[in-house]
């Protein structure tokens, strides 16, 4: 099953990515910017240790 959880910018990561590991994720595929990157990896690791 595939999901776009971000939208774009609609939706801000923590939010999506929560959303997508409470609906079953076991991985996400994220398109971003570089200064992107540090910011949603520690999101990223939050959310997947709960």
């Amino acid at each position: 099953m595939e999901l776009e959880v971000l939208g774009a910018g609609r939706t801000h990561p923590k939010d999506g990515f929560q959303f997508a590991v409470d609906s079953g994720a076991d991985f996400l595929a994220v398109g971003m910017f570089d200064f992107q990157v540090l910011e949603n990896i520690e999101i990223a690791k939050s959310v997947f240790q709960t």
